[in-house]
C-alpha cells in the first residue's frame, strides 16, 4: 500500500445542503456505544474516540468552525484523556474560542446515564506563549467506561488557509467526519493526504467527507514523520471574484513557484549572502588554482567551507547574517553555511544555486501549496555536465559526494529566477559495513583479532564518533566492542585507518583478549561468534503496523567469524546454512557456514536493504524475517572435547 496525495480544486455554491445529517448529537448516546469496551483497530489502546465532527461554515469574512468529539476510557491509564486543551492563535485577534460545553457521562449497571457538566467557571484560558492562548478544562468523575464529550466554535479571521482537519488522532477512531459550506464566489484548493479518502472521494465535487475505522497515529520505530501518512484534507484559497460596477472579476491569491523562487531569492537575508561577489572573489584566491578543473574546483570549495564553518545544529530556510559575518565568526545554520558555499561555487564560475528541502523529519512538501514555510533546509546544487549535484557542507566529517540521512527526501525546489525547477534527490549508493573477527587460542587465553571496515553514510558516523571520543579507548568500548566489561575482555590495542580522508572507507583494527577460567581443561566451551548484532533487539514485536518502516538508505552488513579449533575439540553441532528474504526481494538475510579444512571453520550473517522503503502490506514479512535473524545472531557455538 503506497501513500498518497491528490489536488483538485473545490468550488461549492451556498445553497447546497450537507448531504449527510449529523452523526452525533450533544448527550445522545447509543446502544453501541454504551456497549463499547475495546476496538482491534488497537487491542492496547487507553482510550477510543467514538465520534469526532467538525463543521466549518462562512460568516462574512471569517470562518466558524464547531467542533464535537466523543471519547471512551477503555482502562485506567485512560483517564489521562479527560485533560483537554484547545490552542487557538489570539494574535491582532485572529481566531477565539467560545461557546465551549462539555460534560462526563457515567452508565450505571442498568444502563441509565448519569451526566456531570463542566461549570464555565472550570474552564480556563491560559497565555501559552507571545501569539497563543489555550482553553483548558479537565472532566469531573472520570473512571473506566466513562463518556466524555464537548463542543466548541472557534472563529477565524483567515479565509486564505483554511483549518487541516485530520480523520486520524493519538487514539483510534471509529468515526471522523467534516462538512465545509463554502460560497460560490471562493475558490478553494483542496489537497487529500493518505490513501483512504482518495479512494473513497476521488475528484468528486462534495462537500462532507468522513472516514470510519481510522487507526490511531503514533510513533513507530523507523518512521521519521507520522505525520506524513496520516489521512487529512487541507484547504488553500487559490483566489476569489472581485465585483464592481463592470462585472465582476477573478482575482488570484495562490503564487506560483517560479514566482515563490523570485520571492525568496529577493529576501535581503539571501541577497546578503548571494551577492556579495567581491568578499568571495577575494576569499577564493586561497581556495582554488586557477588551472583547476571543475571537479576540483568543486571539492576544494566544499572542503573550505566544510572545515570553515561550523554547524550550530539548526536546519533553518533562512539565513540570519551576511556573508562577511559568517566568514568571521566562522559559525552558522544550514542555510547560511551552504548559501555561502553556492556563493563561491558561483565565484569560481560554476552554475550553482541553492536547492530548498523539508528534511526526514519535517514532513512532506505539497506541490499544490508553492508556500516557503514548508522548507527547512538549504543545500547547494552544483551542475556537472548535464548531471545535478547537490551537496550539504554541515557536518565535517562527510565528502562533497553524499548527503546527509536527513537530506534524502524524494525532491527538492531548485531556486533561480529564471529556471526554478523540481529535483530528484537520488538515493546514494549503498552504505555498507564488513565485520571480520578472527579466533585464536593461546594457552588459557582466547585471542581476537577484529577488524572494522565502514563505508559511505556508516564512515561518516564512526568517524565523527572517532573524533567526538578524541580517538581514545573510549571510542572501542563504547561504540565499537560492547559491553567489554561484562565479556571480561581486554582491549590490547588498536589501529585507525583513514581518520580524516573521507573519501576512503573508514577502518579499525583492534586486539582483545579474554582469560578462560579453566583454560583449555574445561569439556565444554561457549563461544559467541557475533560481536556486534545487526540490531541489540527487534524494533518489530508489533503484529500489526499501519505506517510504513523507512530504513533511509539501502544498507549491508557482514559480520565474519573465523574460528580455529583448539586441539583436541571439535564443534558440538554443526550450524545450519540459511537464506531467506522477504516476498518484496527487499530485504534479505544470509547466515552461512563453511568448514575449509580440519580445524579452521567460518561462520558469517549478511543482512542486506536493498530498497528501504517498506509498506505496510509488506510488515508481516519483514517481521518474520527479523524473528528469524534475531534468533541466528543470538545462537552460540559450542566447542566440546573430543
Amino acid at each position: 500500500m503506497r501513500f498518497s496525495t491528490l489536488l483538485f480544486t473545490l468550488l461549492i455554491l451556498p445553497t447546497i445542503l450537507f448531504s449527510q445529517k449529523d452523526p452525533i448529537r450533544f448527550g445522545k448516546i447509543s446502544k453501541a456505544e454504551k456497549a463499547i469496551k475495546g476496538t482491534e483497530l488497537d487491542p492496547d489502546a487507553n482510550a477510543v474516540i467514538l465520534c469526532d465532527f467538525g463543521e466549518i461554515d462562512f460568516r462574512g469574512n471569517s470562518v466558524e468552525i464547531i467542533r464535537h468529539t466523543r471519547i471512551k476510557i477503555l482502562n485506567k491509564k485512560g483517564v489521562d484523556e479527560a485533560n483537554i486543551v484547545l490552542p487557538y492563535f489570539f494574535k491582532d485577534n485572529n481566531e477565539r474560542i467560545y461557546k465551549v460545553k462539555a460534560q462526563t457521562i457515567n452508565i450505571s449497571n442498568d444502563g441509565e446515564l448519569e451526566k456531570i457538566k463542566i461549570q464555565k467557571d472550570d474552564i480556563y484560558t491560559i497565555d501559552a506563549s507571545e501569539n497563543w492562548k489555550e482553553k483548558r478544562f479537565t472532566f469531573p468523575n472520570v473512571k473506566v467506561g466513562s463518556i466524555i464529550e464537548y463542543q466548541y466554535y472557534k472563529k477565524s479571521e483567515s479565509v486564505v488557509s483554511l483549518e487541516e482537519w485530520t480523520f486520524q488522532n493519538s487514539l483510534p477512531t471509529l468515526k471522523s467526519q467534516l462538512n465545509v459550506l463554502i460560497g460560490g464566489d471562493l475558490d478553494y484548493k483542496i489537497v487529500y493526504n493518505g490513501n483512504r479518502l482518495i479512494k473513497k472521494y476521488g475528484s468528486k465535487n462534495t462537500n462532507s467527507w468522513s472516514l470510519e475505522n481510522s487507526p490511531p497515529l503514533k510513533e513507530e520505530p523507523y518512521c521519521p514523520n507520522p505525520e506524513d501518512y496520516v489521512e487529512s484534507i487541507r484547504f488553500q484559497l487559490a483566489g476569489y471574484k472581485r465585483y464592481s460596477a463592470g462585472g465582476s472579476e477573478y482575482v488570484q491569491l495562490m503564487t506560483s513557484w517560479e514566482k515563490l523562487a523570485k520571492d525568496i531569492l529577493n529576501q535581503q537575508k539571501f541577497k546578503d549572502i548571494l551577492n556579495r561577489k567581491r568578499i568571495a572573489n577575494k576569499l577564493l584566491l586561497q581556495i582554488i588554482d586557477e588551472n583547476d578543473e571543475p571537479l576540483e574546483k568543486i571539492k576544494k570549495i566544499y572542503s573550505f567551507v566544510q572545515n570553515e564553518i561550523e554547524w550550530n545544529g539548526k536546519y533553518r530556510l533562512f539565513p540570519k547574517e551576511k556573508f562577511s559575518t559568517i566568514m568571521e565568526r566562522k559559525r552558522g545554520n544550514s542555510a547560511e553555511i551552504n548559501l555561502c558555499l553556492v556563493r563561491l561555487l558561483k565565484s569560481a564560475g560554476l552554475h550553482a544555486n541553492p536547492l530548498v528541502i523539508s528534511t526526514k523529519g519535517n514532513g512532506m512538501i505539497t506541490k499544490a501549496y508553492p508556500l516557503y514555510n514548508q522548507f527547512n533546509h538549504v543545500l547547494a546544487q552544483v551542475k556537472i555536465g548535464e548531471e545535478d549535484l547537490l551537496m550539504n557542507a554541515i557536518s565535517k566529517f562527510r565528502p562533497y559526494n553524499l548527503l546527509g540521512k536527513n537530506d534524502l527526501k524524494a525532491e527538492g525546489f531548485l531556486l533561480n529566477k529564471s529556471e526554478s525547477r523540481w529535483v530528484k534527490i537520488k538515493y546514494p549508493l549503498k552504505t555498507r559495513t564488513v565485520i571480520v573477527n578472527n579466533l585464536k587460542f593461546e594457552n588459557d587465553k582466547m585471542k581476537f583479532k577484529t577488524s572494522y571496515v565502514f563505508f559511505e553514510h556508516e564512515a561518516i558516523d564512526y568517524r565523527r564518533k572517532f573524533h567526538e571520543e578524541k580517538g581514545k579507548k573510549s571510542f572501542i568500548t563504547t561504540h565499537l566492542r560492547k559491553p567489554i566489561d561484562e565479556e571480561e575482555m581486554t582491549l590490547d590495542s588498536f589501529t585507525v585507518k583513514n581518520p580524516h580522508d573521507l573519501g576512503k572507507p573508514f577502518s579499525v583494527i583492534c586486539h582483545f583478549s579474554r582469560t578462560l577460567e579453566d583454560g583449555l581443561e574445561s569439556d565444554i566451551i561457549y563461544l559467541n561468534p557475533f560481536i556486534k548484532k545487526h540490531l541489540d533487539k527487534n524494533p518489530f514485536v508489533n503484529p500489526i503496523r499501519y505506517l510504513p518502516v523507512d530504513f533511509i538508505l539501502p544498507s549491508s552488513e557482514k559480520f565474519i567469524y573465523n574460528l580455529f579449533i583448539p586441539e583436541g575439540f571439535e564443534l558440538a553441532e554443526i550450524p545450519n546454512s540459511i537464506k531467506f528474504s522477504t516476498e518484496s526481494k527487499k530485504i534479505s538475510y544470509t547466515y552461512a557456514f563453511s568448514q575449509a579444512s580440519g580445524r579452521n571453520i567460518q561462520l558469517s550473517s549478511t543482512y542486506k536493504v536493498y530498497s528501504p522503503l517498506i509498506y505496510p502490506g509488506e510488515y508481516g514479512d519483514l517481521r518474520e524475517l527479523f524473528n528469524k535473524m534475531m534468533g541466528l545472531q543470538a545462537t552460540q557455538l559450542v566447542l566440546k572435547r573430543k
